[in-house]
């Protein structure tokens, strides 16, 4: 009886690893699969959009071309075209600001946060060339998305300080002006990478690039001390 109890128990626990590890990869196999979905449906719409506009696309066009189901995409995104751009700014945020990279650099030494920041927003368009272009259009072609867009942006960099405040980062900085900074670095470094990939490449290197946009930030903050 004893030796029957402890084939039992063995069994269980095998059975109860094995459990959890087939839970583990189906929960990464999930986690892939909506990953992968998100980026399908960023790109179809990025190429819809640099096809026929954003005003002229709709949520069927982009599931027809995706070869995916319409639930899919309101799964994701509960709003539609619009849920679709601010979630790609989402997404491409997290891509940039590094707050783990931050804190192991230390908030003392801003040259190199900056350097980190700078690059990871140039290596960010790069990898996405198409869907920025996009969805720049788009944001341009309606009103109500821009606006919908820099309410978000704010929110984000709110959500942002807060972090910074929480990890003790930049703790000698004001709530407000460090709100204020992150935002307007945010758009500059935007604006000056968009203007150099998308139209007029007026940097032989990155290295160039980079250097420019990090002195002229520490032009700014120099101004403020």
């Amino acid at each position: 009886m004893f030796h029957k109890n402890i084939k039992l128990i063995l069994i269980y626990k095998v059975y109860e690893r094995c459990s959890v590890t087939i839970y583990m990869e189906e929960e990464k196999k999930f986690t892939r699969d909506k990953d992968e979905k998100i980026r399908l449906i960023f790109q179809t719409f990025a190429d819809l959009v640099n096809e026929k506009g954003y005003e002229n696309i709709s949520i069927r066009d982009i599931t027809t071309r995706a070869e995916i189901g319409i639930g899919t995409v309101y799964r994701y995104f509960p709003k539609g075209k619009p849920s679709i751009v601010s979630g790609f700014f989402e997404h491409a945020k997290e891509k940039i600001l590094d707050i783990n990279a931050i804190k192991k650099i230390g908030d003392k030494n801003l040259s190199a946060i900056f350097d980190l920041y700078i690059r990871n927003h140039l290596k960010t368009h790069r990898e996405n060339f198409e869907i920025h272009r996009a969805y720049e259009q788009a944001i341009l072609a309606n009103k109500e998305l821009f606006s919908n867009v820099k309410n978000s942006v704010d929110d984000m960099f709110k959500d942002i300080v807060d972090t910074y405040k929480k990890e003790n980062i930049f703790r000698g900085v004001p709530d407000d002006l460090l709100l204020k900074n992150n935002i307007l670095f945010f758009n500059l470094i935007e604006a000056i990478i968009h203007r150099h990939l998308f139209i007029i490449p007026f940097f032989e290197t990155d290295e160039e690039l980079v250097e420019f946009i990090k002195i002229l930030i520490m032009c700014i903050i120099k101004t403020q001390v």
